[in-house]
């Protein structure tokens, strides 16, 4: 459920010194937990109607508009590495439902939460008050049903966005993750 100030069930997490909570190149040089594990959430733009097949899913109709997906990286490499794996303009064997994708739609920003795994119950909230697309992204979590929410319009799309930086979620441009780049 969707309440004034946030997700219910997530609670607030004062945001950092950033002007309008972003992250900005400087910031992402200092000590920002990229390296580290944590949570990430892609917001991306769909030009227009696709059919994409994603491997044990089938065929699905993605229409118009902007999709949220929700991650988690506690591996070798941390946020940052995952991160760079989702924006590579080459791709390579599809692993991942998002991976599938991610060669119809563009990247419009990036939202990073270091050293906290809310994965699961951010899409959880989420699939209460958007459409979402079963099944999606989300077979290592028991209990989730979709990891990809569909958001309709610009409103839902500022609506989203504001949920999920109450949440402590900061917003990256994706050129912060170019090779070469210092994150």
């Amino acid at each position: 459920m969707v309440r004034e100030g946030g997700i219910e069930g997530l609670e607030a997490v004062p945001p950092q010194q950033c002007e309008h909570n972003h992250l900005d190149a400087r910031s992402l040089r200092e000590d920002n937990g990229l390296g580290y594990g944590g949570s990430y959430v892609l917001l991306l733009r769909n030009y227009q109607l696709h059919r994409i097949r994603i491997g044990r899913l089938g065929l699905l109709t993605f229409r118009e508009g902007f999709y949220a997906y929700f991650g988690s990286m506690f591996g070798r490499g941390g946020l940052r590495a995952r991160i760079r794996r989702h924006l590579r303009k080459k791709r390579g064997r599809e692993h991942w439902h998002i991976d599938y994708v991610l060669r119809y739609m563009e990247v419009e920003a990036v939202y990073i939460l270091p050293r906290k795994d809310l994965e699961s119950r951010l899409s959880r909230r989420a699939v209460e008050r958007y459409s979402y697309v079963e099944g999606f992204g989300c077979s290592d979590r028991r209990g989730d049903r979709s990891h990809l929410i569909h958001l309709k319009n610009n409103a839902e799309v500022r609506e989203f966005a504001r949920l999920i930086v109450s949440a402590g979620f900061k917003k990256c441009r994706p050129v912060m993750f170019s090779k070469g780049r210092r994150c």
